[in-house]
């Protein structure tokens, strides 16, 4: 690579367009070369000689560097993981009692898998599958849904302490010279950040870096090839915002960022013009999962390979930017342009849907929605996998999930895996899918039809909340509920012509019924009370009248004709 992604020249068209700078209300944005600057250490006249001054203050500037990264990707990223990531967003992550009892009974699902004539697997496949779903019920029943839950948040994070070490060595290693540049960072700092500097420098190196950092509002880190598969992509490699605890609350929007980043992808030849990442924990990140399909991502399952995003827990996302402008990138980042609907490729169709703020059963609906649209997502991964000859996939799709899962889940997956898997073949996968895609839309049927005090948003209520939609939260592409503005969750709910056709019949025979109340008959065959007082109108009486007299005068017109036709014939 011949130039950083964020480099002055790229960067520079972005950070000064007005729309940019008043989004930023004061926050500066810089490149790596300009961090560096921060932490370079004035020289002190000394009795050593210059070279040697100039040595030592090299080394301590690397020092610097190296412990501000830490710091970034541990203080910065980390404690907000810790507080809302891994916490509270989802504390009450698998509460799914009650929904687990709409799934069909085994008798049905016998009966659609026979239909399926698809062969049985070897005694050996069975074996290895009755094993695993055994190991894992018997995990489960020894483990309350608080254990099971403490258990994932254990894995999440040190699935994500483990990406961070490893980001902060390989950027190391690339600053030390030993490794091609591949990582690039962009830092965002809060105004008046520079006047810490002067005093910072009289400090040791960590109580220095941590005072500069205390003005760190949020970060990017990227990292071209990080997927083998594209190697000439840059991909998010972890993302962070926060909140200061200043007189100002000063903090950046994470959409700003991301637009950085795609803005100056458009900017640098020589590199794939797509913007590629893994959402971490899939669509259960919800947040995460709007606002980046807010900036032009979509989930892409080819990514899905070995030395790629791996992961069947993360779901992996692009943005193709070949057919996107500079101006429509800096519209969507400051909000003045938003995703055309028909552009968004969303086959779960939870695009859209956010709860009321304190409405649990929206709130318990969209979990169990999440938690289908992961399972389906590990299933078109596995059909992926299998159809393109990867071996190890049965591994990542049996093993690593299941082993952490609480009851209500095992219980979806016995249903959903073990009732149906009698083989491994083209069309089962499919079926799985299909039967996720169908659980996903009942639930979103049940969503809609909430209403006040406990409603959809629409376009205009999330317009109404715009103050609050301006922070991106936690790392490795996860946003905070607050950055989601929904283009419109009409439009996607509606995408699914089974969905239409249950509403279209249930207000049907709506109709009906209250057509039948109002013309159900008394008993004996009598008028209803409503029908004895209802008088006959006047004008009726007056017609009859009036037509009577009629046919008097035709009468005697016609009895003149006659007379005198009988004297004509005389």
């Amino acid at each position: 690579m011949t130039q950083y992604l964020f480099s002055a020249a790229n960067l520079d068209r972005y950070r000064n367009n007005g729309d940019i700078i008043r989004s930023l209300n004061g926050v500066e944005l810089l490149n790596l070369e300009e961090f560096k600057a921060v932490f370079d250490i004035p020289l002190r006249r000394s009795g050593r000689s210059a070279s040697s001054a100039a040595a030592a203050a090299d080394e301590a500037t690397e020092l610097s560097l190296s412990a501000a990264i830490t710091l970034l990707t541990q203080n910065v990223c980390k404690n907000m993981i810790n507080e809302l990531y891994l916490g509270q967003s989802f504390r009450n992550a698998y509460n799914l009692s009650g929904f687990s009892k709409s799934l069909p009974p085994e008798e049905e699902v016998k009966a659609e898998v026979a239909e399926l004539g698809l062969p049985e697997l070897s005694n050996e496949q069975q074996q290895r599958n009755d094993a695993m779903l055994e190991v894992s019920e018997t995990q489960s029943q020894s483990q309350s849904e608080e254990e099971s839950q403490m258990n994932e948040q254990y894995q999440l994070e040190r699935n994500q302490a483990r990406k961070l070490e490893r980001v902060t060595e390989e950027i190391e290693e690339e600053a030390g010279g030993d490794k091609p540049i591949t990582f690039d960072l962009l830092i965002a700092f809060a105004p008046g950040f520079r006047e810490t500097i002067a005093d910072a420098n009289t400090r040791g190196i960590k109580p220095r870096v941590e005072a500069l950092l205390e003005k760190v509002v949020g970060f990017i880190i990227v990292q071209l090839g990080e997927c083998e598969t594209h190697p000439y992509a840059y991909a998010v490699n972890l993302i962070c915002t926060r909140t200061l605890d200043d007189d100002e609350r000063t903090s950046i929007k994470g959409a700003l960022l991301m637009g950085a980043y795609l803005f100056c992808i458009k900017q640098l030849a020589g590199v794939e013009q797509v913007g590629i990442l893994e959402l971490a924990d899939g669509y259960k990140n919800f947040a995460g999962f709007s606002a980046y399909t807010k900036m032009m991502f979509d989930k892409n399952i080819s990514l899905s390979v070995e030395g790629c995003f791996y992961d069947n827990t993360n779901l992996a996302m692009s943005a193709d930017l070949l057919g996107l402008s500079e101006a429509e990138i800096i519209g969507l980042a400051v909000g003045t342009l938003r995703r055309p609907t028909g552009s968004i490729r969303d086959d779960t169709g939870m695009y859209g849907l956010v709860p009321e703020k304190g409405n649990a059963e929206q709130i318990k609906l969209q979990v169990a929605m999440a938690v289908y649209a992961n399972l389906m997502y590990k299933f078109q991964v596995a059909d992926f996998q299998f159809r393109n000859g990867d071996e190890k996939f049965m591994n990542q799709l049996l093993e690593a999930p299941w082993s952490i899962l609480p009851k209500n889940q095992l219980e979806i997956v016995n249903v959903l895996y073990s009732r149906y898997s009698k083989v491994l073949s083209p069309s089962l996968f499919p079926f799985l899918i299909g039967k996720l895609q169908s659980y996903i839309q009942t639930l979103i049927l049940t969503f809609r039809r909430m209403r006040n005090p406990l409603g959809i948003q629409t376009r205009s209520d999330a317009l109404a909340r715009k103050n609050d939609m301006n922070v991106f939260e936690t790392p490795a592409g996860v946003a905070s509920r607050s950055d989601v503005v929904p283009d419109a969750p009409i439009h996607v709910l509606r995408s699914t012509a089974a969905a239409e056709e249950q509403i279209r019949q249930e207000e049907v025979r709506k109709d009906e019924n209250q057509s039948t109340k109002r013309q159900k008959p008394s008993e004996g065959g009598k008028k209803t009370k409503r029908r004895k007082i209802i008088k006959k109108p006047k004008t009726v009486k007056r017609r009859k009248i009036v037509k009577r007299k009629k046919s008097k005068t035709m009468k005697r017109r016609k009895t003149k004709r006659t007379s005198k036709s009988k004297k004509n014939k005389k």
